[in-house]
């Protein structure tokens, strides 16, 4: 902790912020003072639930009918055990929520290194093995709809698999002008003028060799800033070269040339298309930049239940855009998640403080003795424990023989049978008084009361005695 501390004090500022405090300063702190706290058990998840039971829940989680006779399993559908999470969520969003005009979509990959039949392979992605998605998203990151994709027996294989995809992602939002942002792998004439007729546009990237390219736009060489383009059926087809050669196409914007400025303020002059295209063709990497800052994946031998933390991942950050969108209080993404803890987790009961009732005749005495050394030790007395113990069985004929005396007492009719009756008290009295002076300090309690109970019976007689035992 120190060295931690050393280390935020000397670091130095890099630009002040509008607030007056140094940019690296102020991260480095917040950053490590809320790690801290997560250190110190912010949230106490064990008072909620124990690693065992967490671990079963985790052991059982199933999310679709188990496979009987009465229910058994689609043929050919590889999907089947993460059908309804994939379902529920597309039809969750399309309730609550309707996007803007631009709209992207793009593959993305869940980890998966182990044995599966349709585990995929994309080269250009971080995790280059793993399950592939087909999703829908806004140029932010807010996913609309995602898919699956199973391979050879997936409802959008075989030919025009990208077209099917397209088609299915865009069900619900076809004929409302919306602008569609793809990149080659989707791209193609075919797929722009059949989404032209239902009224969307396309705009992105498109390979060379795609059926319908026009020859001229193929053969035409070019020198850098030049480009070149052709229009059939409202598709417009351009090429242009910068540092390379790109190859695009849109049913929305001409092959006009703009200038626009970079990251680093440098003009630069580029076709419209590839312009909007760069500004609304990020919202997968958006998300998957989002997802990867608090990841929660765990190893685990079934595909599906990578696919359903993947999935809470996702909704977690959805609801993030969501938030920030229709609340003034903007939140952090780290902020939001705390919040979502503390609702989400009962509020914890105040314990119930029960004080145990303590028996003083059955305490435990402590004595210090001295070792040969001269080190103390400490032991328990068991004498006086094993007296405090056997009193209470001792203690109740003797109250019946003091009793017994006292009426006997009252009885009396001459001054010796008088005189002998007290001699025997005064004994019996002297011998109580040692053993409850010896079991416990508040026999003494116990010893005034029967001397309560003596005074009474002699001021009925005309009498008053006092007890003067002797220790």
């Amino acid at each position: 902790m120190s060295r931690v501390r050393t280390v935020l004090a000397t670091v130095k500022a890099a630009s002040p912020t509008p607030s007056g405090l140094t940019r690296p300063a102020t991260w480095l702190v917040y950053v490590t003072c809320r790690l801290l706290v997560n250190l110190a058990c912010s949230f106490p998840f064990q008072e909620y639930m124990s690693r065992d039971r967490f671990l079963g829940i985790l052991r059982c989680l199933h999310y679709s009918r188990v496979d009987t006779p009465d229910h058994p399993e689609p043929a050919n559908n590889r999907s089947f055990k993460i059908q309804n999470i994939v379902e529920y969520f597309n039809n969750k969003m399309r309730q609550i929520y309707y996007p803007d005009r631009e709209l992207t979509i793009d593959e993305e990959m869940v980890l998966w290194r182990g044995r599966l039949v349709f585990r995929q392979y994309v080269k250009g992605k971080r995790h280059k093995y793993g399950i592939k998605i087909y999703s829908l998203n806004e140029p932010e990151g807010l996913m609309l709809r995602f898919h699956v994709y199973t391979g050879s027996h997936d409802s959008c294989s075989g030919k025009g698999h990208t077209v099917k995809v397209v088609m299915k992602l865009m069900r619900d939002f076809l004929g409302k002008g919306h602008s569609l942002f793809m990149d080659n792998f989707y791209n193609s004439f075919v797929l722009s003028s059949k989404l032209l007729r239902h009224s969307t546009y396309t705009t992105g990237t498109l390979r060379i060799d795609r059926l319908h390219t026009p020859p001229a736009v193929k053969a035409k060489a070019l020198g850098k800033g030049e480009t070149i383009a052709n229009y059939a059926q409202s598709v417009m087809i351009g090429k242009w070269r910068d540092k390379r050669t790109v190859t695009y196409i849109s049913t929305q914007y001409d092959n006009e040339m703009v200038q626009t400025t970079n990251r680093r303020n440098q003009k630069r002059t580029l076709p419209k298309p590839i312009m909007y295209y760069n500004s609304y063709m990020k919202g997968t990497d958006r998300l998957d930049q989002m997802v990867s800052y608090y990841p929660c994946e765990r190893k685990t031998l079934r595909w599906h239940k990578k696919i359903f933390v993947h999935f809470l991942q996702v909704v977690v950050v959805n609801s993030f855009y969501l938030y920030n969108m229709y609340n003034s209080d903007r939140l952090s993404l780290y902020d939001f998640r705390v919040r979502v803890l503390e609702d989400l987790l009962p509020p914890k009961e105040a314990p119930l403080l029960i004080t145990p009732t303590r028996n003083s005749m059955h305490r435990l005495s402590k004595s210090m003795k001295r070792k040969g050394n001269g080190k103390s030790i400490s032991s328990s007395s068991f004498t006086e424990n094993l007296i405090a113990s056997s009193f209470r069985s001792l203690w109740e004929p003797i109250e019946s023989w003091l009793v017994f005396i006292c009426t006997s007492m009252e009885a009396c009719n001459d001054a010796s049978s008088l005189t002998n009756s007290r001699g025997l008290f005064m004994s019996v009295m002297s011998t109580s008084l040692r053993v409850f002076t010896l079991v416990h300090n508040r026999s003494l309690f116990v010893l005034l009361k029967l001397m309560d109970n003596f005074t009474f019976f002699h001021s009925r007689l005309g009498y008053c005695t006092v007890i003067n035992p002797v220790f």
